[in-house]
């Protein structure tokens, strides 16, 4: 019956952290309270300070009048491996976003000293919806748009 409980509230602990992630993902720090022993989970990204890069598509130097911004976000999920050895990391990923607002390209320009957390950043920024970035009151593809996701046991 123990065992169960703890299965339990492991799953419930990690909905929560869902949850918390996608309010994380606005770039606010969210703790998710343990539950009967099982750790517990933060995850935030903050894109605000990771934007400077962001490029008209094909227009090297051109900077959009409006920024791209999440208008769908997916919650990203702990690797269920890193949380067996509890690993913490995180991983900066960079897309480009086309003039529709879908995510393209997403790969890791930077990462903590462990991979575990990759497949699962780029996973959820596949999710994402975008209101596309303008230039000149039209909606432009952008280049360089980078948004940093970190996992972290509590």
């Amino acid at each position: 019956m123990k065992q169960y409980e703890s299965k339990k509230a492991d799953a419930a602990t990690i909905a929560l952290a869902r949850k918390a992630a996608v309010l994380a993902l606005l770039g606010a720090a969210i703790a998710v309270p343990s539950l009967s022993g099982a750790s517990a989970m933060t995850l935030k990204a903050n894109p605000e300070s990771l934007a400077s890069k962001v490029e008209v598509m094909g227009a090297t130097g051109m900077r959009p009048d409006t920024q791209p911004e999440p208008l769908e976000r997916a919650t990203p999920k702990y690797p269920p491996r890193a949380l067996e050895i509890s690993r913490e990391g995180w991983v900066v990923v960079e897309l480009d976003i086309d003039e529709y607002g879908r995510p393209l390209n997403p790969e890791i320009v930077a990462r903590s000293d462990s991979s575990l957390f990759n497949a699962s950043a780029k996973s959820a920024i596949r999710k994402f919806r975008f209101k596309p970035a303008t230039l000149d009151g039209k909606a432009v593809p952008v280049s360089g748009k980078r948004y940093k996701v970190v996992y972290a046991l509590k």
